[in-house]
């Protein structure tokens, strides 16, 4: 059998969240949805893999000697199920949801003192004083270009929980979002939403929790999506 390695950044000693990123945590999912055994390298920031994705960016997946960055292709290549639409939906998560994720770490003023110290923490004092808060700039500008913080924290919320209420509205009382079997649409939207329901972003996880449809769902991607595996490294 071949080594699987998920190289990411460092394990956010969460219980229950393998990663911060949402897209690494796609791929945890998956490996453990197939009850895959694989390894885990960290790196201090997404540059540490720039030798193995020139894109600089995180996951990316080592099959023996085969390299697969994003988590879209690497689960394309660990062939999840997925149809056109399944397909709509996991694009649908890695964009917007995306947008929101990303803005109620980085953009929402309540969440920052919480995000900076579980993100930054570790840096030496001269850098944590003015690093952080050029890359919590930067990732606002990209916010504000991709229309989530374009009108202001309000506009965004309230756009957040009303597409809380259509996925509420969406989500199936049983099984998963497709039907019977996880596919890549269960993966993306889990990954986005679980990775709010943490104490850094308490807001957000109560929006979540107040729509039962939609955490009862998530629970069961939750748990058909874990097990017992011990990953190596």
């Amino acid at each position: 059998m071949e080594t699987i390695v998920l190289c990411e950044l460092p394990d956010p000693e969460i219980e229950g969240l393998e990663s911060f990123s949402p897209f690494c945590l796609k791929v945890h999912r998956a490996l453990r949805l197939q009850k895959r055994p694989y390894e885990r390298r960290f790196g201090r920031s997404p540059a540490s893999f720039s030798s193995l994705n020139p894109l600089s960016k995180v996951p990316v997946l080592l099959i023996g000697d085969e390299v697969v960055c994003d988590s879209t292709r690497i689960l394309q290549r660990l062939q999840v199920p997925g149809n056109g639409e399944s397909k709509l939906w996991e694009d649908y998560a890695d964009t917007t949801m995306a947008g929101f994720n990303a803005a109620s770490r980085w953009a929402c003023d309540k969440n920052w003192p919480r995000i900076k110290n579980a993100f930054f923490g570790a840096m030496p004092g001269p850098l944590r004083a003015f690093l952080p808060a050029r890359f919590r700039r930067r990732v606002i500008r990209g916010l504000k270009i991709r229309e989530i913080w374009d009108a202001g924290p309000d506009a965004c919320w309230l756009r957040f929980s009303q597409m809380l209420d259509h996925l509420s509205q969406r989500a199936p009382e049983k099984g998963f979002w497709m039907g019977d079997t996880i596919t890549v649409a269960d993966l993306g939207i889990f990954s986005q939403l679980h990775s709010m329901r943490i104490a850094l972003t308490p807001w957000q996880s109560e929006e979540i929790a107040k729509r039962a449809k939609l955490t009862a769902y998530l629970e069961r991607v939750d748990r058909a999506t874990s097990n017992d595996q011990q990953e190596q490294g």
